[in-house]
């Protein structure tokens, strides 16, 4: 036997015990249950903080439409005679404006996929002839009983400036666009997933009071938010501490919101997960999904760690083509591909030694490549954003009179970071 088909053989007994166990079966496999089907970097938007703004053309070559959308079919129809049925996440720079993505989607909801899951801008709502077309999907796949979530992606009144549209002088997402967004949001039961960052983080106190706002004018439940910090390098000091105000001001709010209850609202209800996301555990090595999703590039059928991370040299591997369908599952880089599926961020270079390692959410792989030249190798000024808003953290937990029951409902691995950080308030 080759050293190639050796590896092959690696791969193959090694996908059989993660991914196609959870495709085969997603409800007792969850963590391994979900294909990410990257489309392109294709966008309308130039935000300041996306990397593929910064590096799309090093992580995604220019593909053809058609070919695109033939690979898609083979890679289902690989799926379908393999018998496996997992959740779909739909991923490109926006998703929603382009013919290929629907024609995907249609695709998905005529094989009644479990579930599709697609982060959007909701720019499409600009456009009516799109518009109706999204709608027109979204009500096929509830005929058809498929889950199509859309999840919104956008920054919020005071700080979409970090995202400028392109071809615009004026900003088109006035009161109208964000009443038309947040209508189709409550329609649906769509969340949103605002990033929080480093520029005009000073706005976010604002922002969030008008979040708000909007979910209150349009029913929509007041947890529904999901908040990210993007894990850039370019976070200051001054910026870190405006990061630190508003985590205590968050924790503020909730606990008013909630008559007390705030930590049933973080370790329960998920607490905007920028609350809950230090103090629960996620059931893998590292926050993101990184370690759960087959990410797979369409142009080329490549397999990836993740689309933040597809640059050329990070191929773990590809499915095969003959004949015009999918064979098999061909190994690239076996070792990467172990180590990224099995690794526990704890063990990082930096990480290992850090007094707050239990409770920090880690950085971003593909941002730590960039910068340090390293996957696995932390970017000092994201350390300090995690460390100063752990210590707020703390801090508040303590004036809230809640931090020693927060310790008796956490890991002791936990208990034992958050003990480090109360130390460091008391000096």
């Amino acid at each position: 036997m080759s050293f190639e088909e050796e590896n092959n053989q690696l791969i193959k007994s090694f996908l059989e015990r993660t991914f196609f166990k959870g495709f085969r079966d997603p409800e007792k496999y969850p963590n391994w249950s979900r294909v990410e089907l990257y489309v392109n970097a294709k966008c309308n938007q130039q935000c300041k903080y996306c990397y593929l703004a910064r590096y799309g053309k090093y992580l995604y070559p220019e593909a053809d439409s058609r070919r695109i959308y033939k690979n898609t079919l083979m890679l289902l129809d690989w799926l379908d005679s393999n018998k496996f049925r997992p959740h779909f996440e739909l991923f490109s720079g926006e998703p929603l404006i382009q013919d290929v993505c629907h024609k995907i989607i249609g695709e998905l909801i005529k094989r009644r996929s479990r579930s599709i899951v697609i982060p959007t801008n909701f720019t499409f709502v600009l456009y009516p002839k799109i518009e109706k077309e999204v709608l027109s999907l979204i009500s096929k796949a509830k005929a058809s009983d498929v889950k199509l979530l859309l999840s919104a992606s956008i920054d919020g009144k005071y700080c979409e400036a970090n995202r400028p549209i392109k071809g615009y002088k004026v900003d088109p997402r006035d009161d109208k666009f964000y009443d038309r967004v947040f209508t189709i949001c409550s329609k649906f039961g769509y969340g949103f997933h605002p990033m929080v960052y480093s520029e005009l983080i000073e706005n976010w106190r604002d922002n969030f009071l008008w979040f708000q706002s909007m979910f209150k004018k349009h029913n929509i439940p007041w947890w529904n938010l999901y908040l990210l910090e993007v894990r850039n390098v370019e976070w200051s000091r001054k910026q870190i501490y405006h990061l630190g105000e508003f985590i205590k001001f968050l924790l503020d709010w909730s606990y008013k919101k909630t008559r007390g209850n705030l930590l049933d609202f973080i370790l329960r209800m998920k607490g905007f997960n920028i609350l809950s996301n230090p103090v629960t555990r996620v059931g893998r090595g590292i926050g993101c999904s990184i370690q759960s999703v087959m990410n797979v590039r369409l142009h080329d059928l490549a397999i990836f760690p993740c689309h933040r991370t597809s640059y050329p040299q990070f191929k773990l591997g590809e499915f095969e083509v003959k004949d015009k369908r999918i064979i098999r599952v061909r190994a690239v880089n076996p070792d990467l591909w172990i180590a990224i599926l099995t690794f526990d961020a704890n063990t990082f270079p930096y990480c290992e030694q850090c007094p707050v390692k239990y409770l920090c959410g880690k950085g971003c792989l593909g941002s730590q490549y960039e910068v340090t030249g390293d996957l696995f190798t932390p970017i000092p000024t994201v350390c300090e954003m995690e460390h100063w808003k752990l210590y707020c953290y703390v801090e508040k937990m303590k004036d809230l009179g809640l931090l020693d029951a927060l310790k008796s409902l956490v890991t002791p691995e936990k208990r034992s970071s958050i003990e480090f950080l109360e130390g460091e308030i008391k000096k």
